[in-house]
């Protein structure tokens, strides 16, 4: 388990954002190496811890740069649209000094100025508590 505690003076503007690591799955990463494919680099993103997305999303040109495939598809809805299919991506994640591994649905995520939004499915797994008046927020996982 970690304990993170972010203070950013502009976080009423720009909401509780994090630095996080993106790259394959191990899985992902036997079946790149076993096709003779290059192995892709992990990626430095920013993101936002979201309260009011039920899972976490990956901006989805991010997953297809990374020439990963799938590992399922949903329906979901967004803010913009409704009842549209998207795939899902198994990757593992590095926020500062807490590893873990979860499925991301890569859509779009216009004029959100975050490639990644951790939804509820993240938050699950630990605390998130916002304190605005002091504009600092901690994750707990």
């Amino acid at each position: 388990m970690g304990l993170i505690t972010i203070k950013n003076d502009a976080l009423r503007n720009k909401g509780p954002i994090v630095k996080l690591r993106l790259a394959p799955c191990r899985v992902a990463l036997q079946a790149i190496e076993r096709q003779g494919r290059p192995l892709p680099l992990p990626i430095n993103l920013d993101a936002m811890v979201d309260t009011g997305a039920s899972r976490s999303i990956i901006q989805e040109g991010l997953v297809e740069a990374m020439k990963i495939f799938p590992v399922g598809v949903v329906h979901m809805t967004t803010s913009m649209r409704q009842n549209m299919l998207a795939y899902e991506y198994f990757l593992d994640a590095k926020l500062e000094n807490i590893n873990f591994s979860a499925v991301f649905i890569g859509a779009s995520l216009p004029n959100s100025g975050v490639q990644v939004l951790l939804g509820r499915d993240f938050l699950s797994h630990g605390v998130f508590h916002y304190d605005g008046s002091a504009s600092h927020f901690t994750l707990e996982l």
